[in-house]
């Protein structure tokens, strides 16, 4: 699948919503993850991403835009603690980063 093919269907596969975390509708969840990883576990991978995120919006009392792509990846930095500003620096610079992005 090219980079163009992999952005086209992962905006089709997202338009499909998946049932929020702690609904009680787990085996759907995983069914739809597991149909995606199927047909390609990149793109599995990058909509479980945006599924994740869009999740966390909905906790948060919000909901993702329409025709937009969201993605959250969790790491562990051992350690270290964070305050609001480093953390709007490190999403600023995320943000503009092709690695870190998925898709350009």
């Amino acid at each position: 699948m090219t980079m163009d093919e992999l952005k086209s269907r992962l905006t089709d596969v997202v338009k499909q919503k998946l049932p929020l975390p702690g609904g009680g509708r787990t085996a759907e969840r995983h069914q739809l993850l597991a149909e995606t990883a199927r047909e390609d576990l990149s793109l599995a991978k990058l909509a479980e991403a945006h599924w994740d995120a869009a999740a966390i919006l909905a906790e948060a009392g919000r909901s993702a835009e329409p025709n937009m792509l969201y993605a959250v990846w969790a790491s562990e930095i051992r350690a270290t603690q964070f305050g609001w500003s480093e953390l709007q620096m490190v999403s600023r610079s995320v943000a503009k980063s092709r690695f870190a992005a998925g898709l350009e």
